[in-house]
């Protein structure tokens, strides 16, 4: 069962999302009504998908001025904190020839890729294109709470080379690398245990990772 405070936090953040998702939907519907004006489209039904829009902002707004002021300066922080992770992780892909760009989202699970398009062609007179790409990072709520609560872990992790996007109890963690030999990033899922400032990491089982944990202590020790 999840900690009431966790639990807490995470509802505050979903709301906060929510209630920026909304009205960045009535934005896009708005530019879309006076696209509508101005190209001659279906002006009724982008009319009505603006005010079901504004009735959806509205109704986040409410849900959210509702949570104390207390909560929603640290759900904000909390995002704040967020979207600086995401910014790390996806720093870990590189350049590509043609247009490289940056993308967070959030869902119900965390993870991160790069997308590869082509684009424009070096020049009239040569065949090959240059290469467009996006590295994407996308977040859970559920496991952000605990990873911005964690500073020296997600610093111990980002030491080795893993950023990790998101931690829940037990040690279960999303963490994005580089893929070994390439530009882009990639996540793993499993879970992350630490002790006296060493890391170690299993997709298979927590015990997994304890073992190896012990492991990598056992070999510092044997070399002090």
């Amino acid at each position: 069962m999840k900690n009431i405070k966790i639990l807490t936090r995470i509802n505050d953040l979903n709301a906060l999302l929510n209630k920026r998702g909304a009205a960045k939907s009535l934005d896009t519907s708005i530019e879309t009504i006076v696209s509508s004006i101005r190209d001659g489209g279906d002006f009724v039904r982008e009319t009505q998908s603006v005010i079901s829009a504004r009735e959806a902002a509205a109704a986040a707004a409410v849900i959210y001025k509702k949570i104390p002021a207390t909560r929603r300066e640290s759900a904000e922080d909390t995002l704040k904190t967020a979207s600086e992770i995401a910014d790390g992780a996806r720093k870990l892909g590189g350049c590509y020839s043609g247009t490289t760009c940056c993308s967070t989202s959030w869902g119900t699970a965390a993870s991160a890729e790069t997308d590869l398009d082509r684009g424009v062609t070096y020049s009239s007179s040569c065949l090959y294109s240059k290469t467009d790409a996006t590295h994407i990072v996308r977040l859970d709520a559920a496991g952000i709470p605990l990873l911005v609560d964690a500073v020296a872990l997600r610093a111990q992790s980002i030491a080795s080379g893993r950023h990790l996007i998101a931690l829940y109890p037990e040690g279960r963690a999303v963490w994005v690398i580089e893929k070994s030999g390439s530009k882009k990033i990639a996540s793993e899922a499993g879970w992350i245990v630490s002790e006296n400032g060493v890391c170690a990491y299993s997709t298979e089982s927590r015990e997994h990772a304890l073992m190896l944990l012990n492991k990598q202590l056992n070999q510092l020790k044997k070399a002090a």
